[in-house]
């Protein structure tokens, strides 16, 4: 996935879904003006700094062309928590850019 955009659209749920219900009850936006978003670099390596506290979404690819988020076996979006002061290492990823 060399030279690929990747962004972080924001989760936005009712107050008080839980967490095992949050991939039912709510929804992601994308921000094309807001959003964290980078580059990967030429081995598909990237970073994304100072990140507000939240939880994303990760969607790879051209938001006008082609694009895809990132799913789990059961083909829902894996929600990332991303918490103050803290590194969240997302190891390999695999993704089909169809």
């Amino acid at each position: 996935m060399a030279n690929q955009n990747l962004s972080l659209p924001a989760i936005l749920c009712p107050p008080g879904v839980a967490d095992k219900d949050k991939r039912e009850q709510c929804v992601y936006v994308i921000d094309e003006a807001f959003d964290p978003s980078v580059l990967s670099d030429g081995d598909g390596r990237f970073v994304f700094q100072n990140i507000a506290a939240g939880e994303y979404v990760l969607l790879v690819g051209n938001r006008t062309t082609k694009s895809t988020l990132l799913t789990n076996d059961f083909n829902q979006p894996i929600i990332w928590k991303a918490e103050a002061d803290k590194v969240l290492e997302l190891g390999d990823l695999v993704v089909d850019l169809h």
